[in-house]
């Protein structure tokens, strides 16, 4: 493609990517291999012990916590009001997994 642009003299003008652009497409990327990780999705690999399932349950949430944190800082205008609403759909949404359900509303312990 390039050779015939150039064989014609049309101008391409440069790419322009933002380093703040970039670095969300990756947190987004990291995001989607991080929810693979969920329980749900290891089931190829054989049963996994309820204690397996929690752990990584926490795994999850810990990391989706800190990439949330990491994103707003990267999009303008959020601050502690932001963080706050990204921990409250965080955590509505660890309750409505059915991994975590009864963890959250008391009914099962470590």
């Amino acid at each position: 493609m390039l050779a015939m642009l150039n064989a014609y003299q049309i101008n391409v003008p440069p790419a322009e990517v933002s380093a703040v652009w970039a670095a969300q497409c990756a947190l987004r990327a990291a995001k989607i291999a991080i929810e693979e990780l969920q329980p749900r999705n290891m089931r190829g690999f054989g049963e996994l012990s309820d204690s397996a399932k929690r752990d990584l349950n926490d795994l999850v949430s810990q990391l989706l916590d800190l990439l949330a944190e990491m994103e707003s800082r990267l999009t303008p205008g959020t601050g502690a009001c932001n963080q706050r609403a990204n921990s409250h759909f965080a955590d509505r949404d660890r309750a409505q997994h059915p991994d975590n359900r009864a963890t959250l509303t008391g009914r099962r312990t470590r």
